[in-house]
Order: C-alpha cells, then structure tokens, then sequence
C-alpha cells in the first residue's frame, strides 16, 4: 500500500496524517517530542470560526481536530446566540490528539526525530531519525512549524526558558524541506518580523493567587472565564526589554484604552491570556504573588521565526516531487484553525501523489481557498492571517469584506462550498 510520511504533530501535522489516512494510505506520523498537539498547549481557543463551518463540509482531519478538543472544553463563549469558539483544557491536548489518530489509522512514533533525507531524482525517498532508522514513504509532509529553535532563542530572545518545545530534550526541530536542499522564504509584510518572543501566554500556579480570582473562575457568570481589568495607570505601559530589543517598537500592557482586559482561563494552571513579565503582574491586585509555572511558559517564551517552505496552491514544496508543507510550514498562520486547514490539503494532496494521482487546489471562491491562494510566502503586505477570522462587528479585513466571507450565515457557507464542489472532498477514499 502507498504510504505518506507526516513530520510534525502539531495539530497541523495531526489533521494532515488523518485526512491523508481518509484517502486510503498507509500513514506514519513522526514527533521529535514525547507528546502530541505541537503549540496547541499554549493556545487554548479556537472553534467558532467562519473557516471551520467549511472545514466541517469539507471533512478531514482538521474538524477531527477540533472536535476532539471541544470534548475537554473548559466553557464555550457565545454571544447573541453566536457561537465564538471554546476554551479546552490545555493539559489535554495530547490525550486529544491520541484519541482521533489510532482509530484513524496512524501510525504514532514519538522521540523521533527526523535529521536528514534521502532524495531520489527531484523527489523524497526517505528520511533518517536521529537514531539512524530510515523511513520510507511514497508521499511527505513538512509540518515541523516554524518556532525555535536553540540558537534564535540565544540570539533574539533569552536563551532557553524550557518552553514546551523541550529542545534540550529532544533537540531542535529540523525542516524537512530544508533538509531537501529548498530554502525558507522571509514573509515580506510589514507585519511580519525576523525574530520575535513568542509572547501568546503565561500559566500561574492556582495556588499562588489570590483565593477570590479561583473563586470567580469557578463561580463567576462564565465558569472558566475571567475578564480582569487593568488599572489605568497600566493601559499602555512599555514592558519591552530595552537591552534585548533597544530599537524595537513598545510592547504594551494593553495596546488600547478600548481593550483593558486580559482573560484568565481556569485549566489545572491558570493562564493569563497577555504575556505579561512576572515583575507586571505582581503589580495587579491577586496576583502580587503569581508564579509562573514553567515548562509551558515563561517570561520570554520561545523564538519564531516567520518563515515558511515555498510552496505553490496545491502546498507542494517548489522543486520537489512529492513534498507537501503543512501548518506554519506552507502559509504565515497566525491561529490553530489556520494550521487545520492548511494540514487537511497538504496530507490530502500527500495522498494523492502517493497514489499516482495529481494534487489539487481549492477554490478561491471558499474562505479556505483564498487564504491558501493569497495569503503566502513572499506576498508584499498580506493581510494577517487571522483577518480571515473576522466578524461583522469587528474591523474587518476589506479583502474578506468585498467578497463576500464575513457571513456566518451557515446556509450560505454551505452554498458557496457546495458551487465550489468540495464539500465532503477530503472523506472520498482514494485507494
């Protein structure tokens, strides 16, 4: 049987060997890491999206995904009857992952750590673990993100904080296409930077702060949720740290006065939603005493990068035959949900190749589509990747807002999927 090779288990990674599966090949999925779900432990939101209702028509195992999150689902944020996403149990995301991978099919290897490959002609024959086992495959997928590694955290950030890549651990990550001999493409945006920290959140000991803030988490209007007010005084203060960054912009508390709240969630840590240094937060009432727990955050976080393999609509890797880019690998995603989507067509077109068949693209008529066809490598101002994420009453994107996509009207998502012809492309078994 045909087989692919997913490297990377991420969630992107996760919903590519899924849908790869789903078309009928045999599926290994590597992870240098001793856990499954990649960054997801420091997201801890997504769902609610207008891209999901079309992941959802679609199949493939980027819904998978987000179903199996939604099962540990601390509390799901609605509004007007809207639904906004859900916030999951961060220390659950690995059981997550496992739960929708063995019965899919997909062969798990954890530790291990792909170092090298073996090409045949302008394609993949192989790749090598650190342990000089060799993998054969048909079909790959690139899904090893775009965060570390070692060296960046030492030159444009602190140094290793012990974040959740555990590379001292396991060692850095290493980009299958680069290893293929294809270069990384700098996003050319003006939003994009060479290197920053990787400031998406802080977890905090529960027992570390004040009783009254667990006691609103449990007993609070929206179990789970609590938005915290920052003083005034503290809208707008500069938390950079001058001898890191002495020619970069302020980083702020609270960008503006019109959002002074930041989001405690309730999971077994407390996590603050705004990376905030230790020496900010112990200014706030409750969290005079805060500690962070590490090894899933700490003041400093990890380095990323935004850089991504170059690829074409289909997610190919340029100059190779049967390499496909995954998650952060293939587009500057700027959320889980992106990583899905982008997972689901790189495992599917995996398949495809593996089986002999040409891959396809999706139709910029679906919000799915045009982000994958747009939104790239090299593409001068771009829009943000999570503009495709915006709603009627925030400011959106005029791109999304001239075709059409800030809807969520299910009933005309469903159509504008249905004209495309893809709704339930990715559960067609190929093999």
């Amino acid at each position: 049987m045909a087989q692919v090779v997913v490297i990377g288990a991420g969630v992107g990674g996760c919903s590519a060997a899924i849908t790869a599966a789903k078309a009928g090949v045999d599926v290994i999925l590597l992870e240098r890491n001793d856990s499954l779900s990649g960054l997801a432990v420091w997201s801890g939101k997504t769902g609610g999206t207008q891209v999901e209702q079309e992941m959802k028509l679609m199949g493939g195992g980027g819904i998978q995904v987000s179903d199996s999150l939604e099962k540990y689902a601390l509390f799901h944020a609605r509004e007007n009857g809207e639904d906004l996403g859900f916030i999951y149990d961060v220390m659950k995301a690995h059981q997550a992952m496992g739960d929708i991978l063995e019965p899919a099919g997909v062969t798990v290897r954890l530790r291990s750590r792909v170092m090298d490959v073996e090409k045949r002609g302008n394609g993949i024959k192989a790749v090598v673990l650190d342990n000089g086992d060799r993998i054969e495959g048909d079909a790959f997928v690139d899904a090893t993100g775009r965060t570390g590694f070692q060296e960046m955290c030492a030159t444009l950030g602190q140094g290793c904080v012990l974040c959740a890549l555990k590379c001292p651990l396991f060692g850095d990550c290493v980009h299958t296409s680069e290893k293929a001999g294809v270069s990384d493409v700098a996003v050319q945006s003006k939003y994009a930077q060479s290197g920053i920290r990787y400031m998406e959140a802080t977890m905090l000991l529960p027992d570390s702060v004040a009783p009254w803030i667990i006691d609103e988490l449990k007993n609070g209007p929206l179990p789970g949720r609590y938005d915290y007010t920052v003083p005034k005084e503290m809208i707008g203060m500069d938390i950079r740290d001058e001898w890191l960054f002495p020619d970069r912009a302020p980083e702020t508390v609270v960008a503006t006065p019109e959002l002074p709240t930041f989001i405690i969630l309730y999971t077994p840590w407390l996590k603050v939603h705004i990376n905030l240094p230790t020496r900010i937060l112990h200014r706030l009432p409750g969290l005079e005493t805060a500690f962070p727990a590490t090894p899933l955050s700490a003041e400093g976080n990890a380095v990323f990068v935004k850089k991504t393999a170059p690829c074409d609509n289909t997610l190919k890797v340029n100059g190779l035959a049967n390499l496909f880019a995954g998650g952060e690998r293939a587009r500057p995603a700027s959320a889980m949900t992106t990583c899905q989507f982008l997972g689901d067509l790189a495992g599917h077109n995996a398949a495809r190749v593996a089986l002999g068949l040409e891959p396809i693209t999706i139709p910029s008529s679906t919000l799915i589509g045009l982000y994958i066809n747009e939104v790239k490598e090299g593409s001068p101002g771009h829009p943000r990747g999570h503009s495709i994420y915006s709603r009627e009453k925030r400011p959106p994107n005029p791109i999304w807002r001239e075709k059409g996509f800030l809807t969520t009207d299910k009933d005309i998502i469903r159509q504008r999927v249905e004209d495309a012809g893809i709704v339930g492309i990715y559960e067609r078994r190929l093999a």
